[in-house]
């Protein structure tokens, strides 16, 4: 098993690699990679240097214009070792790659017919031996040479310097990009593509040129991310007053890619499932997907590129601030209330079973076996609410100035997420010291509110009491410094305001206040007129768990009467949430809870994307992570019952409304539309439940007419979701023949297979594997298979006696040939301890037979995390 590598290990290498050139020499069957550098001692004294290396073969090193001698150096499966260096040198390194035998999908590799590359974490090393490191930043010119009949589009970072027709048909293009940077922001594209272009002119006046490359049959759905590119430009011009600084900005799009993007400075390859939309095959969820990415790795070129991390435990520097600055784009675009929903929704999802699951871990991580498993729901969406945290505490003006300060006085270094909380502090004059705790802990904190109203001083007392429970990577926790955005109402539902502000509490925008926890007991009290109730926590002001003793009745008042469009839909969801448990307890239950859902659809016209979010019964991965121990079976049970309760709920307008808004968004596509076509389709899958009869001629028709995927999806969702599926099948059929050639439109297939109910059957998910659409090799494929069956927690866990088994085994098969990929959808696999001794017995027994297969430290470090749970 592999060491684990420790942050505070971290030392400045020997030597940095300066003016780096690179030449790559492109065959059908091989690449000849030359790479020289200059040397420039970092370490007084210092004589060793080691390049990190990987499946390279070494054809010739020279060290100023000398060739060495294979005694002068040493290779490992891991790199190359070079001694008696002195102050400064020049190293030439000549090395064979194969890409078209990557199937890792990092480093360089070919992808359907052309090359592309994936440099972060560690890919460089996969083509030429290098200080594969972030914090060896350095300035690069890269020529490439290859047949220019089949490939004619030759591309890298920055500006291009150079074209030039060679002999025997080839042709040499030559780069130069004019900031430094690490090798994990080098890229390298190759093929036959076609490309839109259009152009950006800066608030300086400085025209960009803009062009998207993808294969010729992907061109006609090229436009709306064009559209998103300059939106984010104008929007980070605006909000941050950052213009973009070269003269070319390309995007190229490819189906085999194991991330999502990459933000490689000028020259971002993306998965083409975040750039490809046309409303025959994209939803307008998948609009909306591309606009936030888009924006996202358009974002990092300030903050991850301009700016970088020094080392790779500071990922989150880069990703949280991005993900921060994304989700802002998306909200001052949208609606920011249904945003902010949203958000929270995913990382309740996603990133509190990571906090409280096998693979815990600090935003800021200690300890590591593989880089590569940072890529988490704790360092992106967690890193984000902390940068929110942040925003929170000090407001918009004074954030903007400590954000202008850290690009300023950073700008093209490697720094760490204390130098950006620095900036902050400085430019708030607010002590951040158990702020930077947020950074080191990890878990999710509990806060507790008890409420009290004392009629004769007129006086609300907010008693808080924080608590972070041990998780698997950590067991002593601090307190921690929480920001509470709050409000009050009146029993009228009226917004209501102190009678005088104590010294704990801060006004702040919009007439909310702020009260700030940093102790693990302390009171608030206020003076009103009259009793009120508290709203708390008012945009999720901080990522923690919730308990307070408002009543049914003041829930309700809050979901009715809250101006706070979060909290609105958290009351709501906190009723509902009572509801469930009522049953899965077997206690009465008060159906009267329920009426406010048909209140709610009442609304819609209002905002329909909130609507749609509110009607959402509980989510059963975040509700199992509040009970240690649960009989799955039961629970299971009670939230199909909750959900026909809800559906009886709305039954006098479900279908009026279904039928109004089929009318509406019938032939009808774009983001402004997404709102009303989700709580269409949401309604239908609600008829669903409580009239199947009806519900099922309506999906079938909807089906038959639907010219967008929207609503195509949706409707198959509810066919797929049918008790007796059989007659439902042909619309299955359909879709499958129609779209089996398009490899980004087969995975809404692959998925509404793996992510059926809990009647999913093994045989169905191996019908998959065997379909010709479907290659192991594809990482869209896997996720969508793979990732979406294991997320599927009544499929999952339900049929636990095949199911476990299926998964690992599939998991150690592409570990073979990509641990990355392997290792993600592996991590997905949360709460199984909290479901049962069988379910328990199972996994331990199958989680042991993996341990015996030979597996990637990546996938390695996952089941000993798994293994670990059980360890008392």
């Amino acid at each position: 098993m592999d060491q684990k590598q420790a942050r505070l290990d971290y030392k400045e290498p020997n030597y940095f690699q300066e003016d780096v050139e690179l030449y790559f020499n492109l065959h059908e069957d091989y690449c000849d990679v030359l790479c020289r550098t200059n040397l420039r001692q970092r370490v007084s004294g210092s004589s060793e240097l080691f390049l990190d290396g990987k499946e390279l073969e070494l054809l010739e090193i020279k060290l100023d214009e000398k060739v060495l001698s294979p005694d002068q150096y040493q290779t490992t499966t891991e790199g190359l070792q070079l001694n008696g260096l002195q102050n400064k040198h020049q190293l030439e390194i000549k090395t064979r790659i194969f890409p078209a035998k990557n199937k890792s999908l990092s480093g360089l590799y070919k992808t359907s017919d052309f090359y592309c590359t994936q440099n972060e974490a560690e890919g460089f090393r996969r083509i030429t031996y290098f200080l594969d490191r972030p914090d060896n930043l350095a300035g690069y010119i890269c020529h490439i040479e290859a047949d220019k009949n089949k490939y004619p589009v030759l591309l890298s970072n920055g500006d291009c310097i150079n074209k030039k027709d060679l002999e025997a048909g080839r042709h040499l293009v030559s780069w130069r990009d004019p900031f430094n940077k690490p090798c994990y922001l080098f890229a390298l594209v190759a093929g036959d593509l076609g490309k839109i272009q259009s152009s950006y002119k800066t608030k300086s006046g400085k025209n960009v040129n803009l062009e998207i490359y993808a294969e010729e049959k992907y061109l006609g759905r090229l436009d709306f991310a064009m559209t998103a590119l300059k939106d984010s430009m104008k929007w980070d011009e605006d909000r941050f007053g950052l213009e973009y600084d070269l003269g070319t900005y390309m995007i190229v799009v490819s189906d085999d890619f194991n991330s999502g993007a990459m933000e490689n400075k000028g020259l971002n390859i993306f998965n083409s499932k975040f750039v490809l939309a046309s409303p025959e095959t994209a939803t307008e969820d998948n609009y909306y997907m591309i606009q936030s990415v888009i924006g996202h790795e358009y974002f990092h070129n300030y903050s991850g590129n301009r700016v970088t991390c020094r080392d790779w435990f500071q990922l989150s520097l880069k990703e949280g601030f991005t993900v921060f600055r994304d989700q802002e784009f998306t909200s001052d675009l949208n609606s920011r209330p249904v945003k902010r929903i949203e958000d929270v929704k995913s990382l309740r999802q996603l990133q509190f079973p990571e906090d409280a699951g096998p693979n815990s871990h600090p935003v800021r991580p200690d300890y590591v076996q593989s880089i590569d498993n940072f890529y988490s729901a704790t360092i992106y969406e967690k890193g984000a609410e902390l940068i929110r945290m942040l925003h929170t505490l000090i407001g918009e003006e004074k954030f903007q100035q400590g954000s202008k300060a850290y690009f300023e006085k950073y700008d093209g270094m490697a720094v760490t997420c204390e130098d950006f909380v620095a900036s902050m502090e400085e430019a708030s004059g607010l002590d951040l010291s158990q702020f930077r705790l947020w950074y080191s802990q990890s878990g999710t904190p509990t806060v507790e509110v008890t409420k009290s109203w004392d009629s004769t001083s007129k006086t609300l007392t907010l008693s808080f009491t924080q608590n972070t429970p041990a998780t698997n990577d950590q067991k002593e926790k601090n307190n921690l410094m929480i920001p509470c955005r709050l409000g009050f109402i009146n029993k009228k539902g009226e917004t209501a305001s102190p009678m005088q502000l104590p010294p704990e509490l801060t006004k702040m925008d919009a007439g909310d206040f702020l009260f700030v926890l940093t102790q693990k007991n302390q009171d608030l009290k206020i003076e009103f007129d009259e009793e009120i109730i508290p709203s708390l926590f008012r945009s999720f002001s901080a990522p923690i768990y919730l308990k307070s003793n408002l009543n049914g009745k003041e829930r309700a008042l809050l979901a009715e009467s809250d101006r706070d469009a979060f909290n609105r839909a958290e009351a709501l969801e906190g009723i509902l949430e009572s509801h469930l448990m009522s049953i899965y307890e077997g206690k009465p239950v008060d159906a009267s809870a329920l009426s406010l859902l048909n209140s709610f659809l009442m609304d819609y016209e209002k905002d329909p994307s909130f609507t749609d979010l509110a009607l959402t019964a509980p989510d059963l991965g975040y509700l199992i992570l509040k009970k240690d121990q649960w009989d799955f079976d039961r629970l299971q049970s009670s939230h199909q019952k909750l959900k026909q309760q809800m559906a009886e709920a709305m039954s006098e307008n479900l279908e009026s409304i279904y039928l109004r808004l089929s009318r509406k968004t019938e032939n009808k596509t774009g983001l402004k539309y997404k709102g009303e076509k989700s709580l269409q389709n949401k309604l239908l899958s609600y008829l669903q439940i409580g009239a199947e009869d009806k519900a099922i001629p309506y999906a079938k028709e909807q089906y038959k007419k639907s010219k967008d995927m929207t609503n195509t999806m949706g409707a198959l969702s509810v066919l797929r979701q049918s008790q007796n599926f059989k007659p439902c099948e042909n619309a299955f059929v359909d879709f499958k023949t129609k779209w089996r050639e398009d490899r980004l439109v087969i995975n809404n297939y692959i998925r509404l297979v793996a992510a059926g109910a809990s009647h999913c059957k093994q045989e169905f998910l191996e019908e998959l594997l065997k379909e010709d659409f479907f290659t192991m090799t594809n990482p869209n494929n896997l996720y969508s298979l793979f990732a979406a069956f294991g997320r599927n927690l009544l499929a999952f866990h339900w049929n636990y006696e095949w199911s476990y088994d299926f998964l690992w085994k599939n998991i150690v098969e592409i570990d073979s040939f990509n641990p990355q990929v392997a290792a993600r959808i592996a991590s997905n696999i949360e709460s199984w301890t909290r479901l049962g001794e069988s379910r328990v017995s199972k996994m331990k027994q199958v989680l042991e037979e993996t341990k015996k297969q030979k597996l990637s430290k990546n996938l390695d470090e996952i089941v000993n995390n798994n293994l670990r749970l059980l360890v008392k």
